[in-house]
């Protein structure tokens, strides 16, 4: 696959992304009144996240097609589409079972499926680290009174 069309491809799927994002935003129940809204946030975010994949897109549509376009080649795509299926597992499973144990299990699986030196030392640290990135991201979240879903665990 030429590089230029799988920008374009990529490009397409961000903005179906941005969409349903923005969608999901804009049903978000408000329970009480701040200057910056979830709702707000949300929608500011996806929308720019559109409106920038929509002018690249059309960039990429005006560029004459050059000859020498570079093919991209994915050599493990095997761990890509791992990556996915986990980052779509971990967002049903983060309201169903719950931040901690969902958030955990996550990071520590997709550092070991990204690295390549998994030595029972490393294995223990790596544990360790998520398990304090979790828990310093839950203090952040509720510092900036983020709500986390309520589920089965935490």
């Amino acid at each position: 696959m030429k590089f230029k069309t799988a920008e374009k491809i990529f490009l397409v799927l961000v903005m179906i992304v941005a969409s349903i994002l923005f969608y999901g935003s804009s049903i978000v129940r408000i329970a009480f009144r701040e200057p910056v809204t979830p709702r707000l946030f949300g929608q500011t975010i996806s929308g720019l996240l559109f409106v920038v994949c929509t002018i690249r897109l059309i960039k990429l549509f005006l560029l004459k097609d050059n000859e020498e376009d570079k093919r991209i080649i994915i050599p493990r795509i095997n761990l890509v589409i791992t990556q996915i299926a986990l980052m779509v597992l971990y967002a049903i499973c983060i309201t169903k079972i719950g931040y901690f144990v969902t958030t955990f299990f996550y990071l520590f699986g997709m550092i070991l499926l990204l690295r390549d030196n998994n030595s029972k030392k490393n294995i223990v640290l790596y544990g360790i680290g998520s398990l304090l990135f979790t828990i310093g991201l839950y203090f952040l979240f509720k510092t900036f009174n983020v709500f986390l879903p309520n589920a089965w665990l935490f």
